[in-house]
């Protein structure tokens, strides 16, 4: 417990932050940041973070307001540890609770689902096993590095909301597709333990590509330098899902489609989230 403790006061932000903006808000102006918004006439504190010039002047005016000025941090270990760890978390919650509902899907389906075939032009290069992985790991780990709390909520929600674009089609339309068989090959067993977790079904939409379109999109907003480099790795990765027959071209197609439409669904939400605060702004 004590260890627990000492992590939340060394956040700045809080697990909170990321998750729940109506309890902690963050917004980013032109020199200061609203951390936490207190509401109604009980009289808790406003919080604020203020950084820049204006610091000490912002310290002053919430003294005179009753309020309670945050100190800035200016600890590497926050910034390279504590912020990405919260979260690390709350992605991590996320993205297993929706692969563990696609596992259960995938392990309870229907007596006669629907079969589909693989285009003949689409050759099977077990190889791309190695990408493939890749992609899950993007979805998993690249969320972790978007700093601005507001994008973090917008990728969560824009991953959540494409997921459920897609997930009631494996209810609804099951499918089953055949697989090729193995070469004898020493990485054979790695493979064979995919398939093994990994039943064929659900092939139609393809949900493997939704968190990498959605992980880079927004960690290309947070780190506009690395959008270029981002694109070009997810538009790589994405055929292997192809290529080792876990979909065919048009469920990851579909999918990619979803990603897009979760993506303009977190962006607009948090457009509206950001005007919504932007009333407590304190004018320096």
């Amino acid at each position: 417990m004590v260890g627990i403790g000492w992590l939340w006061r060394r956040s700045p932000f809080g697990f909170s932050d990321y998750l729940f903006p109506a309890i902690r808000a963050q917004i980013v102006y032109d020199d200061f940041v609203v951390l936490q918004i207190a509401a109604g006439n009980a009289g808790w504190p406003v919080l604020f973070r203020y950084r820049g010039s204006r610091h000490e002047s912002a310290v002053a005016q919430l003294s005179t307001l009753g309020g309670k000025a945050m100190h800035p941090s200016n600890s590497r270990f926050d910034d390279w540890f504590i912020k990405p760890f919260w979260r690390f978390a709350a992605n991590s919650m996320v993205v297993w609770s929706m692969l563990g509902v696609y596992m259960f899907i995938d392990h309870h389906q229907p007596a006669s689902p629907s079969p589909v075939l693989m285009p003949a032009w689409v050759p099977f290069y077990p190889v791309f096993f190695i990408p493939y992985i890749g992609l899950l790991l993007v979805t998993w780990w690249l969320p972790s590095v978007i700093r601005n709390p507001g994008l973090f909520r917008a990728c969560l929600r824009a991953n959540v909301c494409a997921w459920l674009l897609v997930m009631p089609w494996w209810w609804l339309t099951p499918t089953i597709m055949a697989r090729p068989p193995l070469p004898s090959e020493p990485w054979t067993q790695s493979f064979e333990l995919l398939w093994v977790c990994d039943q064929p079904y659900n092939v139609f939409p393809c949900a493997h590509g939704i968190g990498p379109v959605v992980a880079a999109w927004f960690a290309g907003r947070d780190h506009p330098t690395w959008r270029w480099p981002l694109a070009v790795v997810v538009a790589l990765g994405l055929p292997s899902i192809a290529l080792i027959w876990q979909h065919r071209p048009i469920d990851i197609l579909l999918g990619t489609l979803a990603a897009f439409v979760g993506i303009a669904i977190g962006e607009a939400l948090s457009r509206r989230e950001q005007a919504s605060l932007k009333g407590y702004e304190i004018a320096a």
